[in-house]
């Protein structure tokens, strides 16, 4: 999977999480402290969120990692899902956020809440 689908995966799924909970773009980014161009460029999936940004995203929304990354996760059984996911996460570019990004993963699996 290439980093581009990814963004698009993890955009539409910001997009449909936040509209489930009736939050517009505006308010997300001002729960979460960055411009709310931000949290369009994100839903387009012209842009990549560090790990600390998706991190207040999954708060604010109250839903775990596993929502951001996921294409469907009716349909997945637990172990196809981490799967999925560490193959999303081997594909980003920079180091750093994957890094980042692969602890925040841990701390939600660990956590049981994927």
């Amino acid at each position: 999977m290439q980093e581009i689908e990814i963004k698009k995966i993890l955009g539409n799924n910001i997009r449909l999480q936040r509209q489930k909970k009736n939050i517009s773009q505006t308010e997300l980014a001002k729960i979460i402290g960055i411009h709310q161009n931000s949290i369009s460029r994100m839903e387009k999936g012209d842009f990549f969120a560090n790990a600390s940004t998706l991190a207040n995203i999954t708060k604010a929304l109250d839903i775990s990692i596993q929502d951001l990354f996921s294409c469907n996760i009716e349909c997945k059984s637990k172990e196809a899902l981490y799967d999925e996911n560490l193959c999303l996460i081997e594909n980003i570019k920079n180091d750093k956020d994957k890094l980042q990004i692969l602890n925040l993963f841990l701390i939600c699996l660990n956590n049981n809440k994927l």
